[in-house]
């Protein structure tokens, strides 16, 4: 963890706040790749694949949607969620088919 300059948890508690925001649904849409996966990265195993899913169906960027794709899928092996998972991807696949996938 790391220390602001007046010695508190600012930071960290900055980055929490970021992952937190983004597993509710605040910034999954606008995510990057990288900020993609360090949130998925912080989260515990269980969490992440329903913010695959969240990622899957609402971010505008193709690595990410391709990314989440393949992370929902290996966490519904993991997890045994396979109908969330092919729900997921359903709803990808019509969100592919309007033209709105980034």
């Amino acid at each position: 963890m790391r220390r602001n300059a007046v010695g508190g948890r600012g930071i960290w508690a900055l980055g929490t706040w970021g992952v937190l925001a983004a597993s509710s649904g605040v910034l999954v849409a606008d995510l990057t790749q990288g900020e993609y996966e360090a949130a998925q990265a912080a989260l515990p195993y269980a969490e992440r694949f329903g913010y695959a899913k969240e990622a899957l169906t609402s971010a505008t960027d193709g690595e990410v949607t391709a990314t989440a794709l393949r992370d929902v899928l290996a966490a519904s092996k993991e997890l045994g969620k396979h109908e969330e998972a092919l729900a997921a991807v359903d709803a990808y696949l019509a969100k592919a088919a309007e033209g709105s996938v980034g």
